[in-house]
């Protein structure tokens, strides 16, 4: 079994590691709504179509990556994975977003139809983060410090 003052340690190490990703999903959203913007209005901002392009994928590891670690933890910590069902669903749930995101980032050209499906489901990520944050911090602040 792992030292209490560890998991208290690894717990807020996750929610630091996703609050920052969080984060980064937002900036990429600035990105992507800047590019839509300029697109509409006949301009083309190539240094913020290369950053959303380059940005994108690393963003998704890094997620993919800190909802490991929140499955590894819960599971050090509680025994299993289904502890926290909501934050499990929903964060499942963000990572299946993420991933059909960057899926179809691959395949979009000038498609409008695939642009507005990528947008939308950027502005579901982002709405979801925000959620799934709101469930961390009420299971944080349910464990006795």
């Amino acid at each position: 079994m792992l030292d209490a003052q560890l998991l208290r340690s690894l717990r807020l190490g996750h929610a630091l590691f996703n609050s920052v990703v969080f984060l980064l999903f937002i900036y990429q959203a600035y990105l992507g709504l800047s590019m839509r913007r300029a697109r509409l209005a006949g301009n083309i901002d190539v240094n913020k179509i290369q950053k959303h392009v380059r940005n994108g994928p690393i963003w998704a590891i890094l997620a993919i990556l800190g909802y490991t670690a929140g499955l590894v933890i819960v599971t050090l910590d509680q025994g299993r994975p289904f502890s926290f069902p909501l934050h499990l669903i929903v964060g499942s749930f963000l990572i299946i977003l993420i991933i059909t995101t960057f899926i179809i980032s691959r395949t979009m050209t000038n498609d409008q139809r695939l642009r507005d499906t990528h947008r939308r489901i950027g502005i579901g990520i982002i709405t979801l983060y925000l959620f799934q944050a709101l469930i961390g911090v009420s299971i944080l602040s349910s464990f006795k410090q």
